[in-house]
């Protein structure tokens, strides 16, 4: 399938009916375009900032005139095989270094404590020292 060319999803008659489908699909509304018959609303990936290789585009057109004949149209497929890389703490660390802070224990002590936890996972130090406040 090129992924210039849309298809068709399916035909339905109320938007409630869309909502559900789209939420199937996990995708968000990103844009609103009004033509002069009607409406397009443009839906990507939910998860389009994590994967940046997922082109999944779903387009529902509303009729002006029509309003319960709603088409839905897509292209591309979800492609989550590549996750955009990130410099955020793992959650397990952001869990350790909350729970340290509450026993009181200073910057050098939860340094020492992550690194007996986990000897491979290093953090800057910056990082640690915004964790803490």
């Amino acid at each position: 399938m090129s992924s210039k060319e849309y298809q068709i999803l399916k035909i339905i008659k109320t938007l409630g009916e869309a909502d559900v489908i789209l939420k199937e699909h996990n995708v968000s509304k990103y844009r609103t375009s009004d033509l002069s018959s009607s409406t397009k609303y443009s839906y990507r990936c939910s998860n389009y900032r994590q994967y940046p290789l997922c082109k999944i585009e779903i387009q529902v057109y509303v009729d002006n005139n029509h309003l319960t004949e709603i088409k839905l149209m897509y292209k591309n497929v979800h492609c989550h095989e590549q996750r955009n890389t990130t410099t955020r703490a793992p959650s397990p660390v952001c869990e350790l270094v909350s729970n340290y802070v509450q026993c009181n224990l200073t910057e050098v002590q939860i340094k020492n404590l992550l690194f007996v936890n986990d000897p491979t996972a290093s953090m800057p130090t910056n990082q640690l020292s915004n964790l803490i406040n």
